[in-house]
């Protein structure tokens, strides 16, 4: 018997002194005792946490959640929607959805003092986890921009829906005033990579270096597009959860193939719901004909609700690759100001 099984069957009690005196050396079974003592209490704190964690019980604030629905303007019923559209302008919509997360919602939190380092974004007032806003026109954008890479016919759309204002873009603008081939080969390069994320394969280079306008024809054949920076038609709701709860990663190291030190998150649990609602208001086409007019509506609605149901599955929020923030959408509902009837698959006309 070696000395570690030696004393591990000491540990183990029913031994006589006579034989721990003759058979090891106190010193070594002393370091041995702390050693273990160290390694018990570890995997017994660990083990503590993760059952603190694991059998906390989440925390619901339905009635507070939809307190804050109300103050931020979502809609309670289809009757506020319909009265709501009817005072847009023509071929303004509004788009709702209820959605139930199917895995864990994270959103950096900016609070200073609290208990958790890792704590999820909340609503200031009411203090419910909330998605903003603005992370669902990036959520979004980011799937649309992936539409876009697979037809570059949808780039007006994403440009009415989400608008032209970035850097890249206000580069280009100054590359056509310029007039100067060199100058616009860049912009024109510059905005498809880092403006719109096109993968751009050696043939796509080779078009835009011989003929930069053409490939700029080929994203919209509306010059009007490339005119000015404006803003989105779409304005994005934030969203408010019912739910809050804990989750714990557990990174392990790449030796050892073991994990020492799990991250603590406080997160939005899968079976959270929440309402998604979109409005889109055409306030830079007063001047074009109602038909089309129309026509660009229904277009841009069809692309935004199936941008809605990609990011669906791809995810909102943080730690969207280890596959959190994915959810269902159910009561899809839009409401359209005037015209006639438009139909989305899947999506039910109020």
């Amino acid at each position: 018997m070696d000395g570690r099984r030696y004393f591990e069957y000491i540990l183990a009690g029913n031994v006589k002194p006579e034989d721990l005196k003759y058979r090891s050396d106190l010193s070594d079974y002393y370091n041995f005792c702390k050693l273990s003592s160290r390694l018990n209490n570890k995997v017994k704190g660990l083990s503590r946490l993760r059952e603190s964690f694991t059998g906390s019980k989440q925390l619901v604030f339905t009635p507070v959640s939809r307190l804050a629905q109300n103050r931020a303007g979502i809609f309670k019923d289809t009757r506020e929607m319909q009265k709501y559209v009817k005072k847009l302008p023509p071929c303004s919509f509004v788009l709702t959805a209820d959605i139930t997360l199917e895995s864990p919602y994270f959103s950096q939190n900016d609070e200073d003092f609290y208990l958790l380092d890792n704590n999820v974004l909340k609503e200031h007032v009411f203090k419910v986890p909330m998605a903003t806003g603005s992370s669902w026109k990036g959520a979004l954008a980011a799937s649309a921009k992936k539409l876009v890479k697979e037809d570059l016919g949808r780039f007006p759309g994403f440009a009415r829906i989400w608008g032209t204002g970035s850097n890249e873009f206000r580069e280009l603008l100054e590359a056509l005033k310029k007039n100067r081939k060199e100058d616009l080969t860049g912009a024109v390069i510059s905005y498809a990579l880092f403006g719109l994320g096109l993968d751009l394969k050696k043939e796509d280079l080779t078009a835009i270096r011989k003929d930069p306008a053409d490939y700029m024809r080929k994203l919209a054949a509306d010059a009007n597009v490339f005119a000015q920076p404006h803003k989105g038609r779409a304005i994005f709701y934030s969203t408010f959860f019912n739910k809050l709860s804990f989750e714990v990663i557990n990174p392990h190291d790449r030796r050892r193939r073991a994990g020492a030190n799990p991250i603590n998150y406080e997160v939005v649990p899968a079976g959270a719901i929440g309402k998604l609602q979109v409005v889109y208001i055409p306030y830079d086409a007063v001047l074009l004909d109602f038909d089309t007019l129309w026509k660009q509506a229904g277009e841009d609605l069809g692309f935004l609700c199936e941008v809605i149901e990609r990011t669906a599955k791809e995810g909102i929020g943080a730690k969207t690759k280890l596959g959190w923030g994915s959810f269902r959408l159910s009561e899809k509902k839009f409401c359209i100001a005037g015209g006639t009837i438009i139909s989305v698959e899947g999506w039910d006309k109020c």
